[in-house]
């Protein structure tokens, strides 16, 4: 039995120019007031843990969440990561910062319904990962929308005719 076709309409994508990372690109919406809240989607430990450590940089507050199990030297969650995640798991939501920064472990099974998430970021090129990661934020009222900002690298996959981009723009009008 066929499910009913995923809707992507809320989402409104955004490729990255090349050369520009996330972080860049949080810290520019940050501060022009675009950005409310943001989820960033890492394709590693070291680079959720330089993200944070950039956007805390700048002032900007941000955890990075890690599978508790594999919690490591490479990276082990500090107290506002851990609150952060308790946040998610009892409300869906994280209040205590302005970034959300996680690895696999939100791919599946965990929704933030939050309407005061503006921006979505993923860092990855594996569109069956994209899928998962957008399908995280759920929308909280109609009517909202959400930019999916994605790094030019990943467009080659992500753009595929059954990518998730092409797949956006399909139902966006």
């Amino acid at each position: 039995v066929m499910g009913a076709e995923p809707d992507y309409s809320y989402l409104h994508p955004r490729i990255l120019a090349d050369g520009q990372s996330l972080w860049d690109d949080v810290i520019e919406q940050y501060e022009a007031h675009s950005l409310r809240k943001a989820v960033v989607f890492v394709d590693s430990k070291k680079h959720g843990k330089d993200c944070k450590e950039k956007l805390n940089s700048h002032d900007i507050s941000a955890a990075f969440i890690v599978s508790e199990s594999t919690s490591s030297r490479s990276y082990s969650m500090d107290e506002l990561d851990k609150k952060v995640l308790e946040e998610i798991k009892t409300k869906n939501r994280f209040e205590s910062v302005s970034v959300l920064i996680a690895a696999s472990v939100l791919d599946n099974g965990t929704n933030l319904i939050d309407k005061d998430i503006t921006h979505l970021y993923i860092s990855g090129t594996e569109y069956m990962a994209a899928v998962q990661q957008a399908g995280r934020v759920r929308m909280y009222e109609e009517g909202q929308t959400l930019e999916l900002v994605i790094p030019r690298r990943a467009t080659f996959r992500l753009e595929s005719p059954n990518g998730i981009v092409r797949r956006i723009y399909s139902t966006s009008g």
